[in-house]
């Protein structure tokens, strides 16, 4: 993984903490990867020492700030304390993606003299080709940053194809809790609520929508059958594919070993990695719809459950997997290569468990957090010591 650039330990170092605004339209209890993210990222700042507020911005104006101790909320008649607070004078900006939060990041940065930070994902820079005047205001967004943390190589070269200057793109990529997400989790009560003790089990955890792909394991799966009659194939979440992909179970004559299990809650998710034989999520990018999968979040916390993944070899997933080390990558569009890495990793437990335990150990030295937060607060620090 590429740091872009390193920074020396003496600018790591700043007598008081950071006083940071984090800008988003992303954050819990909503759900997706951008939420965790941002949640992560700023809860990982304070712990470090940093003033943190976030100013969480919805379609009727705002909807929360939160600032240290991480608890104050202000909404409804707080609105006005709450925007007073924002545009008190910070060290420095983080908008999560570039819009609207990096727009009101560029007003704000400007007030005050301070450094604007934005992050870059994947879907957001993918979206606006459709729409010139959009994709324009996009370019402009990003080139008015300071700096630019991607969440992997592909989302800079997006970037950097769309003219923005290589020189302020830095790689920060997304991360995971291995306290959370641990082979120790016990998961006994979720195999009797679904009746598959004794199953092997492969997994897909993600919003059901098309560039996911979870369609292609589903076609393969009569032939897996054969050689693993005791194999199930678990789907968590919900999605405008679900009714599609259960149709296509049917189809196939393996709707009772296709089971649609719906949103899962936050505190069974890492039950469900830790029970899995395998997590597969055969992503694909569809460029004229915008979609592609920026880096892949799910891969990493399976990895840090002990557990082998399979991923489309497409947009950021490449940095999610170490193909052959933590995991395999196969072409999305090719269903036999889909089909010989599922039946690889049931043929060979030992390899299975030597990718899981990889994977766990890459997630408990680098992609944690911790240390995902520890590099971009760097990049920060090295503006804030100038």
């Amino acid at each position: 993984m590429r740091c872009g650039g390193r920074i020396s330990e003496e600018k790591h170092m700043v007598k008081e903490g950071l006083k940071i605004l984090i800008i988003t339209t992303f954050y819990p209890p909503s759900k997706g990867g951008i939420q965790t993210y941002t949640y992560e990222i700023a809860k990982n700042l304070r712990d470090m020492g940093d003033e943190v507020t976030v100013f969480s911005i919805s379609s009727d104006g705002i909807r929360k700030i939160f600032s240290n101790p991480f608890m104050r909320v202000y909404k409804g008649k707080n609105e006005k304390v709450g925007l007073s607070h924002v545009l008190k004078p910070h060290d420095c900006i983080l908008a999560t993606t570039w819009f609207p939060s990096g727009l009101v990041g560029i007003f704000l940065s400007r007030l005050h003299h301070v450094p604007l930070y934005i992050s870059a994902h994947g879907n957001e820079i993918l979206y606006p080709e459709s729409y010139p005047l959009m994709e324009k205001l996009m370019i402009w967004t990003f080139n008015r940053a300071d700096k630019i943390f991607a969440v992997s190589n592909y989302t800079k070269s997006l970037l950097v194809e769309k003219g923005v200057p290589r020189e302020k793109i830095y790689i920060v990529p997304n991360g995971t809790d291995p306290e959370r997400f641990s082979p120790n989790v016990t998961f006994d009560d979720i195999l009797q609520k679904h009746g598959i003790q004794g199953k092997r089990i492969i997994l897909s955890i993600s919003r059901l929508v098309e560039r996911k792909n979870l369609g292609a394991v589903i076609r393969i799966l009569p032939e897996i059958l054969e050689k693993f009659p005791d194999v199930v194939y678990l789907i968590g979440g919900e999605g405008p594919m679900k009714d599609e992909w259960k149709r296509l179970a049917h189809e196939k004559g393996i709707g009772d070993k296709v089971m649609f299990v719906g949103h899962i809650p936050d505190d069974e998710l890492p039950k469900y990695y830790a029970m899995c034989d395998i997590f597969v999520m055969p992503s694909k990018k569809i460029r004229e719809k915008g979609e592609v999968e920026g880096f892949g979040i799910a891969f990493l916390e399976a990895n840090a459950c002990g557990k082998p993944v399979i991923g489309g070899r497409s947009g950021g997933v490449e940095d999610a997997i170490i193909d052959g080390e933590t995991g395999i990558l196969v072409d999305p569009d090719n269903e036999n290569e889909l089909k010989e890495a599922i039946t690889k990793l049931l043929s060979d437990d030992s390899i299975a468990h030597l990718m899981g335990r990889k994977g766990r150990k890459r997630i408990e030295e680098e992609l944690n957090w911790r240390k995902v937060t520890e590099r971009l607060r760097r990049y920060m620090i090295v503006d804030k010591v100038r």
